[in-house]
């Protein structure tokens, strides 16, 4: 009977513990409701976080296809703090139109390449939320039912969140103190706007970033630009320990802005500018709370090659990666062409990703975008003509989760070994932790 009873002891003791920290990877669909339509998404328990990904592909199932990209990130705490950044442009102009946009008052944004912002979700009051997810509601009416990839978390771990603005310095040691705690992981959102709530036809770029502490930060994002009567130029910037946040510039899409992160504070945290050009806008979300680690891997060109992270110091619950699908930059320079994507899981089962491609140097734009449901990284093939079709030429997912870190491999072969930067949360061990390093077929540590 004493043996039954600590049994049932350590069963809740243990349930009590997983709730303290929850996570969950999904999609959604927006809709294309009038505006004050809401949208209840379902998640398991309300979260005190959410991070959204969107490309503008619309269909449930996975698909690659040529299209228009209307693409973005959000971030979601409540109906007082939220923010996003978006990208578009068109498939198939003769001339590259496109627009960039960047918001603290709404959770996910569309643009027309033409007119501007032509779709905005907002977060409704946290009493409004479902008591298993959160609620979107409708500002202005979307222009498709967008397919939205999400990572939220929530439990009691996560004590403090908020999603702030700022306007990059040309300083050493700029301290951001909006938070007023001292965060366990900051995220960044930028383009080159120096408004917030704006858009603008001369940008057309998105970079999101990450910051846990000096060594652990990382940066990825996307450009796509031309003058009337040149050749369409496609670029990427995706960095692993060195940069946290930064812009490119409008014209050149060279980096114009870079920013390393330097350490965490009491009431927020702190950074360093690398280069400075303008005041550019930033969208953070800062959360204290979990045990987090950040670190990069390559894809492998075969089906069978385990790709193993461990040295976390926590079991991962949720993980996020971001990746160009090629190498990782050179600092300060960009490379073509755009092929970036997001993606998320909460393990094997539970796995999703979005990505787009623009081919570089044509006439013609040449675009394509991709949504995988069992997946966390695509890569998409060159479009060698106007009239090619979109392609996958590589994915990979999750194969385990293990106590101290998890196991990747590839179910479609990349040509060539590429980049990818994650982040994972979990609860911390009692053993500790450190940088998460990767081993092809094999285990290890620090």
């Amino acid at each position: 009977m004493r043996l039954c009873l600590l049994i049932l002891g350590f069963v809740l003791w243990a349930n009590t513990a997983s709730a303290d920290l929850l996570t969950k990877a999904g999609a959604f669909n927006t809709g294309t409701g009038a505006a004050t339509t809401t949208i209840d998404v379902t998640v398991g328990f309300q979260p005190k976080w959410v991070i959204l990904l969107w490309s503008g592909r619309t269909e449930t199932t996975d698909t690659v296809a040529r299209a228009d990209v209307s693409y973005g990130y959000g971030f979601v705490k409540d109906d007082a703090d939220r923010g996003c950044i978006a990208y578009s442009y068109d498939d198939g102009n003769a001339e590259e139109v496109g627009r960039s946009g960047i918001r603290n008052d709404a959770a996910l944004c569309s643009l027309d390449t033409s007119t501007g912002f032509d779709g905005l979700l907002d977060v409704s009051a946290v009493a409004s939320w479902p008591s298993d997810g959160f609620q979107l509601v409708v500002d202005d009416q979307m222009p498709a039912s967008f397919r939205v990839t999400y990572l939220a978390g929530g439990g009691a771990d996560f004590t403090n969140v908020d999603i702030g603005t700022f306007n990059f310095q040309n300083a050493l040691d700029v301290q951001i103190t909006a938070p007023n705690f001292q965060p366990s992981v900051v995220f960044f959102l930028s383009n080159n706007l120096t408004s917030i709530n704006s858009n603008s036809s001369t940008t057309r770029s998105t970079i999101i970033g990450v910051d846990i502490d000096s060594t652990q930060q990382a940066l990825c994002g996307n450009a796509h630009t031309a003058t009337a009567g040149q050749l369409s130029e496609s670029r990427y910037y995706c960095l692993d320990g060195s940069e946290a946040f930064g812009t490119f510039h409008s014209t050149a899409v060279s980096p114009i802005n870079r920013a390393a992160f330097d350490t965490m504070i009491s009431q927020g945290f702190q950074y360093d500018q690398i280069e400075y050009t303008s005041a550019v806008a930033v969208v953070y979300l800062a959360i204290k709370g979990g045990s987090w680690a950040q670190g990069s891997v390559l894809t492998q060109t075969d089906t069978t090659t385990d790709i193993t992270v461990t040295g976390l110091g926590h079991q991962p619950k949720g993980l996020l990666f971001l990746t160009a699908a090629n190498v990782e930059s050179t600092a300060d320079t960009t490379t073509a062409p755009n092929n970036v994507g997001m993606g998320v899981a909460t393990g094997a089962s539970e796995e999703f990703a979005q990505s787009v491609y623009a081919q570089t140097n044509v006439d013609n734009m040449r675009s394509s975008t991709a949504v995988e449901h069992d997946a966390i990284y695509i890569n998409q093939g060159a479009l060698t003509s106007d009239s090619a079709p979109g392609s996958v030429e590589g994915l990979m997912d999750i194969q385990s989760i293990e106590a101290n870190g998890f196991t990747l491999r590839m179910s479609d072969a990349d040509p060539s070994s590429m980049f990818v930067w994650w982040v994972s949360v979990g609860t911390a061990s009692s053993g500790g932790g450190c940088r998460g390093a990767f081993l092809l077929s094999g285990v290890g540590g620090c």
